[in-house]
């Protein structure tokens, strides 16, 4: 992946004479990082994990005998 404010086209990167591969994205620290800097793929991934995480607990939050706690 090249990251910059031009376009670049056909640039190859090659260490110890081994052709790097070109990717236009990818998971770095569990966030997508592409080309484009759109970040609208990461937002709806992270939307995504935060729907079936509430959704595998819901069944904890539907309990009747689930009390809050709150300290003042």
């Amino acid at each position: 992946m090249i990251i910059s404010k031009q376009n670049i086209t056909g640039a190859n990167l090659y260490v110890n004479q081994m052709r790097i591969e070109r990717v236009s994205q990818y998971n770095y620290l569990r966030t997508i990082i592409n080309e484009s800097w759109d970040n609208t793929k990461e937002i709806k991934c992270r939307i995504g994990k935060a729907k079936s995480a509430f959704l595998a607990m819901s069944s904890v939050f539907k309990k009747p005998c689930t009390q809050c706690f709150c300290m003042e």
